[in-house]
């Protein structure tokens, strides 16, 4: 078990993790994002507490990538789950990857419906394709 308590280091104990609790959604803080954890391929376990992350926590629930649990109980009963499955960590795992490679470039698609939206191209600003 690994606990991180700064951003810096947090992408790092993801790497090394079989699963991850993605913290700040047990009790009511709003949570904090999974798609990174996603993008990993690693299976997600989140609290009820999510509103500040709501569509992405839904689009992983919606692939059984993410589990959300109530409270520390039920944490310690999913991390067990995800470990003594492998398969089942490993089928979550990817399909929160495949969440985040669906959803890739949508940046780009925001800036051309919003120029669409305002009659014109966006301005030429170096790295950014809109095609």
């Amino acid at each position: 078990v690994y606990l991180g308590d700064t951003v810096g280091e947090l992408r790092k104990l993801y790497t090394l993790a079989r699963v991850v609790f993605v913290g700040r959604s047990l009790v009511p803080m709003g949570g904090s994002d999974p798609m990174e954890v996603a993008g990993l391929a690693k299976p997600i376990i989140v609290g009820p507490h999510t509103g500040n992350f709501q569509i992405p926590v839904e689009c992983l629930g919606a692939r059984r990538a993410l589990q959300v649990v109530r409270d520390a109980t039920e944490l310690a009963a999913a991390v067990g789950r995800f470990v003594s499955d492998v398969a089942e960590a490993d089928r979550a795992g990817q399909q929160a990857r495949a969440v985040v490679c669906e959803n890739q470039g949508a940046t780009t698609r925001t800036v051309q419906a919003l120029a669409r939206l305002l009659g014109g191209p966006p301005a030429d600003r170096p790295g950014l394709r809109t095609a």
